[in-house]
C-alpha cells in the first residue's frame, strides 16, 4: 500500500505562465491532502483547503472553498464561493466504477453578474446577473479517441431569475438534453417559457 499526505501552499500562484488561458490568472492557495494508493478505482484519498486571491477574468475574487473525497471508485468533490460577483456552492459526486463516467453537478447559484465577470460580452449590455438553482447528469467514456463525441447530459436550471439591464424574467424550469442513440446526435431545450 502506499500511503500518502502532505500540504502544498502558495500566496499568488501565476497560472497563466504554466497554462494559458483566458479564466484564472493567478491565485494563492492552500490545500492539505492524504490518501492511499493513486488507482481511482481503489484509492481513498480526500484533498480541503481554499484558493486566495484569485483573479477570474481580471476580477479579484474573494476565497473559494475546496473538499474532495474519494473512496472504492466514488468521488464527491464541494465548492463554495462568497464574493460580490458570485456567489454559489456546488457538489458533485463522480462514479469512476464503470466503463461510462457517470457524474452529478449540484449547485445553489445566489447570484452572478455575468457582465462583470466577462462571461457576456454584449457591448449593450450593462448587467446580466442570474440567479438559479442547477442540476446536471451526465455521462461519458473516457476511453474514447473522442470522448466528446459520446458525451450524454441532461442540464436543468430552476427557480431562475435573469436580470438584463432593466429588464427581468423568472422561471420555473429549463431543461437541455444531449443524447446519442443508434448514432443520432440530438439536442433538446424545454423551460415554462417555451418548447
Amino acid at each position: 500500500l502506499i500511503n500518502y499526505k502532505g500540504k502544498v501552499e502558495s500566496p499568488s500562484f501565476q497560472i497563466s505562465k504554466i497554462a494559458a488561458n483566458e479564466w484564472v490568472s493567478s491565485s494563492g492557495f492552500v490545500l492539505n491532502f492524504q490518501g492511499q494508493n493513486f488507482n481511482p478505482k481503489i484509492m481513498t484519498a480526500s484533498i480541503d483547503g481554499k484558493l486566495t486571491n484569485s483573479i477570474l477574468r481580471g476580477n479579484p475574487i474573494a476565497e473559494t472553498t475546496l473538499e474532495a473525497n474519494i473512496s472504492d471508485g466514488i468521488a464527491i468533490a464541494e465548492v463554495g464561493i462568497s464574493d460580490t460577483l458570485i456567489k454559489m456552492n456546488l457538489d458533485a459526486p463522480l462514479d469512476l466504477t464503470q466503463e461510462r463516467t457517470h457524474a452529478l453537478l449540484n449547485g445553489d447559484i445566489a447570484h452572478a453578474d455575468l457582465v462583470k465577470l466577462r462571461l457576456w460580452n454584449n457591448a449593450s449590455d450593462t448587467a446580466l446577473k442570474i440567479s438559479a438553482k442547477l442540476y446536471t447528469e451526465a455521462s461519458i467514456n473516457l476511453t474514447e479517441q473522442n470522448p466528446v463525441d459520446d458525451l450524454q447530459a441532461d442540464v436543468r436550471l430552476t427557480n431562475t431569475h435573469i436580470q438584463r439591464n432593466d429588464a427581468s424574467v423568472k422561471f420555473n424550469s429549463l431543461s437541455l438534453t444531449a443524447k446519442q442513440e443508434n448514432f443520432r446526435k440530438s439536442i433538446a431545450l424545454q423551460s415554462d417559457l417555451a418548447d
